[in-house]
């Protein structure tokens, strides 16, 4: 697991069950794990710290899974 401070947007992918995303600045994306519920806001610009978490599997598959810790808004 490796720690990783991140910006960008969040998204919903309606794939399956649905899951939340992170889209960074750079056009990569992460799925969120456990998202915190005023973090789920589709287009809602952000600053994460969390963690890479290699050890889950997911049934969306959209990305890495991101483990937020801290955020904030940057709109």
């Amino acid at each position: 697991m490796s720690n990783v401070q991140l910006t960008g947007t969040i998204q919903r992918v309606t794939l399956g069950m649905g899951a939340w995303t992170l889209v960074t600045d750079q056009g990569d994306t992460y799925e969120l794990h456990r998202p915190p519920a005023d973090l789920c806001t589709a287009g809602l610009a952000v600053r994460v710290q969390g963690q890479i978490r290699s050890d889950i599997a997911t049934l969306a598959m959209v990305g890495p899974v991101l483990e937020i810790k801290t955020f904030s808004v940057t709109q």
